[in-house]
């Protein structure tokens, strides 16, 4: 299995966690009359929201990973996910800040998590839905092809960059 469809497997759990995430705070939060055990529900978001972040950091490992292997800049579609995923780890760090420490902002968190979520689909979206539309659900490697040569020109040393160093250098 390819990194990239690695990553989009995640990309689709994290999506599903977004989700099962905001099930649960709607359920607690939204309904005058809760149909299942709020207490329980909070345990469920709380174990949901540990296991969306173990996979968030494995994630983001492994795109700053392929960015500093590649040493290239991004294209304006990583630019865009890569803005939302610095959102979400700003705003996972606020909510949780808020949660723990500062407890009179507990009425944000909710506001906080359902952006975090809402950006999730934005982060998948450019970084799954992008490579599963292009890969053909991974079965043209195509892509892949291209950006092992992406990794492997940055890896060489790439004579022509070089050259155009020295010449807008010097």
């Amino acid at each position: 299995m390819s990194l990239f469809m690695f990553k989009s497997i995640l990309s689709l759990v994290l999506l599903l966690l977004a989700v099962l995430a905001m099930y649960t705070m709607f359920e607690i939060f939204g309904r005058n009359e809760p149909e299942r055990d709020p207490k329980r529900m909070k345990s469920f978001h709380k174990i949901n929201g540990i296991c969306y972040m173990v996979i968030f950091i494995v994630v983001t490992y492994f795109c700053l990973d392929f960015i500093f292997q590649t040493k290239s800049e991004l294209s304006p579609r990583s630019t865009v996910h890569g803005v939302f995923a610095l959102a979400i780890f700003v705003l996972m760090t606020v909510k949780v800040s808020y949660l723990r420490v500062y407890r009179q902002y507990y009425n944000q968190a909710k506001m906080i998590g359902l952006i975090m979520a809402l950006l999730t689909f934005g982060v998948a979206g450019t970084s799954a839905g992008y490579y599963l539309l292009v890969s053909e659900f991974g079965s043209d490697m195509s892509f892949e092809r291209f950006a092992q040569y992406k990794k492997r020109l940055a890896l060489s040393g790439a004579p022509e960059i070089e050259s155009g160093k020295k010449i807008i250098i010097h």
